[in-house]
């Protein structure tokens, strides 16, 4: 869950 949620989070922010 904590790197699934992290790499998430990170492609969503790096989308703006």
């Amino acid at each position: 869950n904590f790197p699934l949620d992290l790499a998430v989070v990170e492609a969503l922010s790096t989308n703006g």
